[in-house]
């Protein structure tokens, strides 16, 4: 992460440096953790705890026991698993098993995939996605794996859950690179794409459908998906390298269109993307974590740029705010209890999560920023201490180790530490 630009282009038509590119890796792999797991998080973390998996580079809370209690699963991106953390109640994470999936998850959501009221996971794994059912005590089915368009060798980068064809069961999609190979001429093509896997309601999964995007290089990144148009089904949403942000717009049935999308400058590399309803009109804002120009040095990027929905799918940016080097992850909740949700970034070069507070209609401030552990890759919100209040959870991939960060109510995560 540190050792190199947050997006570094090496050697991609290899499966693992596809990997390394989509997530931001130094080719290399991960190094080993020689960090005492007390100082992994940082002095702030409340509590801290070693991944044995040595290599969390994302991460999705919920009740996965079945307790009441916020757990987190990390996806580990070196050692080809997803391991479990169970709260105690009391905002210490314990371990809760590890499940091996395919080649260097490197992101992970959870959602009720089968309906039986108990969290699943999916990650994403080689060429397609591993989908974990939950047993219901907090143990999870060995991994049945899913795989995206094979004739393009999807590789996906980023997931999400949502109903994308409106039959009331969990869908999912995929941002993905891929590429083309002509085994004659040794000429590749890439080809970036989102796969749609629809669910069949008891949480197995078939691509129904792959949008292409045609690009010289592999360029599609984080993945989200909303209402943006305000026509009652699920669109997608998808950031790319290029400075894109691009909406697909859902015609029903799950069948996407790449209908428009929005710049933030050329040659941009964007890295998280949010929905969420900032100003409570009822329409779903957009926030974008934005890089700059990587070969540009006038452009040291590091900002969060908010958009406004208009209605009917129109965006208009509000606000620009620049913060710390590399915004890797994006958390978006109500961290001040004011009743307006703020948002949360982790910067993965200056090792620190910046906490933008939503001051009322299209004003925020950033007038919190501290310090946490070596390369943050993902930052989640969830209450881990049971008090009522948003806490968050911050992964660092570097240092091989999970932090979790209390909220004493105003949104300040340093306090009384």
């Amino acid at each position: 992460m540190k050792d190199g630009h947050h997006r570094n282009f090496c050697a991609w038509v290899l499966l693992v440096a596809a990997a390394c590119l989509a997530l931001g890796q130094n080719c290399a792999g991960p190094p080993p953790s020689n960090v005492p797991v007390a100082t992994a998080c940082g002095l702030h973390a409340a509590h801290c705890v070693e991944v044995a998996g040595k290599s969390p580079i994302a991460l999705a809370g919920g009740d996965f026991n079945g307790d009441g209690h916020s757990d987190v699963a990390a996806a580990n991106f070196g050692t080809d698993n997803v391991e479990l953390f169970f709260n105690d109640g009391a905002g210490a994470l314990l371990p809760g098993g590890r499940y091996k999936v395919g080649d260097s998850p490197g992101a992970i959501v959870a959602a009720d995939f089968n309906a039986d009221g108990r969290l699943d996971l999916a990650a994403s794994d080689g060429l397609g996605i591993a989908i974990l059912i939950n047993g219901g005590d907090g143990t999870f089915a060995s991994a049945v794996h899913v795989v995206l368009d094979k004739s393009i060798n999807a590789f996906p980068v980023s997931i999400t859950a949502a109903d994308l064809d409106g039959d009331g069961d969990v869908d999912l999609a995929a941002s993905a690179i891929g590429w083309t190979i002509d085994f004659q001429t040794f000429i590749s093509e890439n080809i970036d794409n989102v796969g749609v896997l629809l669910n069949d309601g008891a949480g197995a999964f078939s691509l129904a459908e792959t949008v292409r995007f045609d690009h010289p290089h592999p360029r599609l990144w984080d993945i989200t998906a909303g209402d943006v148009d305000g026509d009652g089904r699920t669109d997608i949403v998808v950031d790319q390298s290029t400075g894109l942000v691009n909406f697909l717009l859902n015609r029903g049935g799950g069948s996407f269109e790449n209908a428009f999308s929005i710049t933030l400058g050329e040659e941009h590399d964007l890295s998280d993307v949010r929905l969420v309803d900032l100003d409570g009109d009822g329409k779903l804002d957009l926030v974008v974590a934005d890089n700059g120009d990587p070969l540009d040095l006038d452009d040291a990027g590091g900002g969060v740029a908010i958009f406004r929905n208009r209605g009917g799918g129109r965006f208009e940016q509000i606000v620009f705010v620049v913060g710390g080097d590399t915004p890797t992850s994006i958390a978006v909740g109500d961290y001040d209890a004011d009743g307006r949700p703020d948002v949360a970034i982790a910067h993965n070069r200056s090792d620190d999560v910046m906490i933008l507070f939503n001051q009322g209609p299209n004003t925020f401030a950033a007038t919190q920023r501290f310090p946490v552990g070596d390369g943050p890759t993902s930052v989640m919100a969830a209450d881990f201490n049971g008090d009522g209040r948003l806490d968050l959870a911050v992964a660092h991939m570097i240092s091989g180790a999970v932090g979790l960060h209390f909220n004493d109510g105003t949104g300040c995560f340093t306090c009384n530490r």
